[in-house]
Order: C-alpha cells, then structure tokens, then sequence
C-alpha cells in the first residue's frame, strides 16, 4: 500500500516526462515519510521472514543447511535490487513502485496459500502439516512409503 502511495504520489507530481528536480520540501518530506514508514513496517514483517519460516518448518539435520541458503538468495536479491534500482527507476519512473506493490501482493497471496501455519507445532510435527497440506501433500511421502524404504514394517 505504501509502494501504491508512493507511485501515486510521484505520478501525480511528474508524470512520464516531467524533471524531477523541483519538489518544495512538504511534498519531498511526504515521499520521505512513505519510504521510511515502508522501510519500517518490512523491517517488522517481511524482513525476517526467511530466516523465521525456514528454522520452523525445516527437519533440525538440514536446517543449517537452509538458513544458509535463505541467506545468500537474500543477500544476493539485495544486492542485486540495489544495483539496478536506480536504472530502473530512470526506465519506469513511478512504475517502479507499482511493480514492487505487485510484488508484494504476489508474496502475501504466496504465504496465505502456500505456507502452513506453524505456531505451537514441534518440529518434529513439521512433516505432518505438509502432509496435509492441499498442494504440497503432493511432494511429501506418506509415512508407510517412508517406513517401507527404510525396511521397517
């Protein structure tokens, strides 16, 4: 919602061709504020949200193994938003903004139909939620099948 307020804001003031050199300090302020108020409400909600969903959800063997590479895609998209920001910002203009309000509802539709809630489920527990789970109890093995390739009856 912020990202939307932000292109709004942007495109109500330049448009596609307009420069971007005349702001007046209230309307440059209000940007500011919408960027920050973004920055800190992703700061308390999306930010940590990869490393949180994968030490819930992943078996205690591999879960090192993950929280590393939850890590370096995060630091490696980082990187990259931060390198082309600035081009792209020139390409699109406000769009951009829209393009990462997308974004973000792409995320949220992603996490309420895809991630399972985990709260005050042991992790040992884990396997069975996405046993039950509508879309992902098509990539997990049932317990027998598991039992049978171990050799236990």
């Amino acid at each position: 919602m912020l990202q939307s307020a932000v292109a709004i804001l942007n495109g109500a003031k330049f448009g596609v061709t307009e420069d971007a050199t005349n702001l007046g300090m209230q309307y440059s302020s209000i940007l500011v504020c919408c960027i920050c108020i973004f920055v800190t409400t992703f700061a308390f909600s999306w930010g940590p949200l990869g490393w949180l969903v994968s030490s819930e959800i992943f078996p205690l063997e591999i879960q090192s193994s993950t929280q590393s590479i939850v890590m370096a895609v995060n630091m490696s998209f980082t990187f990259l938003i931060a390198q082309i920001f600035l081009s792209a910002l020139c390409m699109v203009k406000f769009d951009l903004f829209i393009i990462f309000a997308g974004l973000v509802l792409i995320m949220s539709l992603f996490v309420i139909f895809f991630i399972s809630e985990t709260n005050n489920i042991p992790i040992e527990e884990m396997s069975q939620v996405w046993r039950g789970h509508w879309y992902w109890k098509k990539f997990v093995d049932d317990e027998k099948e598991i039992k049978m390739k171990n050799g236990s009856p």
